[in-house]
């Protein structure tokens, strides 16, 4: 858990852990600040829906890219 979702720091943390982006996955309910982030930072993300969303986390599903 971080207190900030973005790519920065999911890229922080795997630096801490000596780990390359490629090889981390998240998993979550979030397009906005789950999926997107870890998707730029270089990693993978499995995007969970959930019915209830707020409105600051919607977000298109990002179909074009690779991962």
């Amino acid at each position: 858990m971080v207190s900030e979702k973005d790519s920065a720091a999911y890229r922080r943390i795997l630096s801490r852990y000596d780990d390359d982006p490629s090889r981390a996955v998240i998993v979550g309910n979030s397009v906005c600040s789950d999926v997107l982030p870890m998707l730029y930072a270089g990693g993978w993300a499995v995007h969970v829906p959930y019915h209830l969303t707020w409105g600051h986390e919607r977000a298109e599903a990002p179909m074009e890219h690779p991962r």
